[in-house]
């Protein structure tokens, strides 16, 4: 079943380019008059954004997961929405994108992907399911975080900073500002970016100034107490979120821990080379995105591939393991960290 599986989504990804122009023919015949309504540039993005849906189908078919789909599709719909776009023409989309790939697979690759479609047509059916807050009354450090949230809305790094460097002056906790400020008022502003309330620069820019701001912190990290562990910490691919994968390097190295961060677009062999010049003990890798699971996988096959780190702990987190619970054992980890809080523990356990 999971060789029909990979055979499927290579399919989707290898005619990705073709069979994403061929949807996109197929909307605009069925739906006479809607090629005049949009401009070039809104052309362009609904080739797009058809790339983006084989995409994230590719992936979830890949890793044997509807779950995975159905997310992006509620993600995409509540996007959409706020977005001014329009819902009925994803519903649309995902059906004819069934149609024109009934023609390009056998029965019983068709099959198995209409599991995955009929999944996602009747999630965009529904009525989208909002996301909440992530600032949070019961958060010990919420007057902070909205303090700090709100410094970051208004651009104003300089308080930002302050704010936070006086924080740890009155002693409150590096770990409990990384875990009760940090981690949710990130996920905030990705909650507002999706609700079409922040833009993507301002959500880029935050995340600068966070990064700003923990390089300040790096002197309060440093643990006097060294335990003889070791991690490799890495973002697969092109990921831009690479934010919570150095929170957990920093947490690591409080803990007692040596760490080594590559943050991202490192070649897997690279990171293979890394691993055993620093004899790592463990390794940490950071998904955010759902279509770059493969990077993952593929980063993990070659480490297990090569006899000098087969056998190191590999941990795995980010929004697609937090969507299906199960999804690190599909991509060959060893252990799996939901947040912040749990990365440590996890960690600790898996050496």
């Amino acid at each position: 079943m999971l060789s029909l599986n990979k055979e499927v989504s290579n399919k989707i990804k290898n005619n990705k380019e073709e069979w994403s122009k061929e949807i996109k023919k197929y909307h605009y015949q069925k739906e006479n008059g809607l090629r005049e309504k949009y401009t070039l540039k809104q052309d362009q993005k609904f080739l797009e954004d058809i790339r983006y849906h084989l995409n994230y189908l590719a992936e979830a078919i890949s890793l044997n997961s509807i779950t995975l789909f159905a997310d992006y599709i509620n993600w995409t719909k509540i996007y959409f929405k706020n977005s001014g776009i329009s819902v009925e023409g994803l519903k649309s989309n995902l059906k004819y994108t069934k149609e024109v790939l009934e023609k390009k697979l056998d029965k019983e690759e068709f099959n198995l992907l209409k599991k995955y479609i009929d999944r996602g047509l009747k999630i965009s059916a529904r009525k989208p399911t909002e996301p909440k807050t992530h600032l949070k009354i019961g958060n010990p450090q919420y007057s902070l975080a909205k303090e700090y949230f709100k410094y970051l809305l208004d651009s104003d790094r300089k308080k930002a900073s302050n704010l936070i460097l006086n924080a740890v002056e009155n002693e409150v906790k590096i770990k409990d500002i990384y875990l009760n400020v940090f981690q949710p008022v990130q996920r905030e502003i990705g909650r507002l970016w999706q609700l079409n309330k922040v833009s993507v620069a301002k959500e880029h820019y935050s995340t600068s100034v966070t990064q700003l701001i923990m390089s300040q912190l790096y002197s309060y990290i440093l643990s006097p107490e060294k335990n003889s562990f070791k991690a490799i910490t890495t973002c697969v691919g092109d990921e831009l979120h690479e934010l919570g994968i150095r929170m957990i390097a920093d947490l690591l190295e409080m803990d007692g821990w040596d760490t080594v961060h590559l943050g991202a677009n490192m070649p897997a062999q690279s990171i293979v080379d890394e691993i055993i010049e620093e004899k790592g003990d463990l390794l940490a890798i950071s998904v955010t995105i759902t279509s770059n699971l493969s990077k993952a996988t593929e980063l993990i096959e070659e480490v297990r591939k090569n006899q000098k780190t087969k056998d190191i702990k590999i941990m795995v987190g980010g929004y697609p393991f937090n969507i299906n619970e199960d999804l690190w054992k599909e991509i060959g980890a060893d252990g799996y960290a939901p947040d912040l809080n749990k990365a440590v523990k996890v960690a600790n356990k898996l050496v």
